[in-house]
């Protein structure tokens, strides 16, 4: 399938991944291109050429948003490295693992290695949430392995660059807050010790409200609409994270940091 450019010339590198707003290219054995995903279909009729065109739009807002995010936070061991921020494109370390999501199918991680991860990821988000950055969209498929199989945040399509005026605690942009990245944290560690997803959406449009003057409030799960857990590993924290039981991210690295390697 070809893809474009945004001045509509086809890329000629090999694509190694695509989201759904940005595509992963490879430029050599260690870099890659990420790009805004547009999709050059000649077939296409003119309904979907609109459409198309409007994607197109909204997905190179989406890379300029995660090129902005990649300024403000800067280089961290724990989020994936990035060489260059272009117009149209930001080129990046390859991670020959790919996602999270995807090792798991290929490989069984050691329950040490798992904690690892855990402990990488929750400093990862403390870090950004210390540069008022809400990360937003944490999940298995925006987990990185690197060549060491040690885990890297990315993926900040989706996340707010907040002023350094504002306190981040009390803000939050359609209806993400840190109080929402908790909530996610949680439901990845979750997923990465059971091996399980859990897929509560805190803004499904039939549960999330959208209030005159605050805009969208998320929905927040009943007891009865968590999966048990008291039992696992890390359990209490999970739940901890899902009930909304932490002030902030630093107060969850804290408590993670304070588990024995498994």
């Amino acid at each position: 399938m070809p893809y474009l450019k945004t001045d509509g010339d086809v890329w000629d590198l090999e694509c190694v991944d695509r989201g759904r707003s940005g595509i992963i290219l490879k430029l050599n054995p260690t870099r890659v291109l990420k790009a805004p995903l547009i999709i050059h279909n000649m077939d296409a009729s003119e309904e979907e050429k609109f459409e198309a065109d409007y994607l197109k739009d909204d997905n190179i807002s989406f890379l300029e948003n995660e090129k902005a995010t990649f300024q403000r936070l800067g280089y961290y061991e724990h989020i994936v490295e990035w060489h260059a921020l272009r117009s149209g494109r930001i080129k990046m370390k390859y991670m020959s693992y790919g996602p999270l999501s995807r090792f798991w199918q290929y490989h069984t991680p050691s329950r040490k290695q798992l904690h690892s991860w855990i402990c990488s990821i929750a400093a990862a988000i403390t870090y950004a949430h210390s540069r008022n950055v809400i990360v937003d969209d944490i999940a298995a498929r925006n987990i990185l392995i690197d060549d060491d199989q040690s885990a890297k945040l990315c993926d900040f399509t989706d996340s707010a660059v907040l002023s350094f005026d504002v306190d981040i605690s009390q803000e939050s942009q359609d209806g993400a807050s840190i109080y929402t990245d908790i909530f996610q944290f949680g439901s990845l560690v979750y997923e990465i010790i059971t091996g399980k997803r859990f897929d509560f959406d805190l803004f499904h449009p039939s549960d999330a409200e959208e209030k005159h003057g605050e805009g969208i409030i998320p929905y927040w799960p009943d007891k009865n609409q968590l999966p048990l857990i008291s039992h696992l590993d890390y359990g209490a924290t999970i739940l901890k994270c899902w009930k909304r039981g932490f002030e902030d991210m630093s107060s969850v690295n804290a408590e993670i940091q304070t588990y024995d390697r498994l």
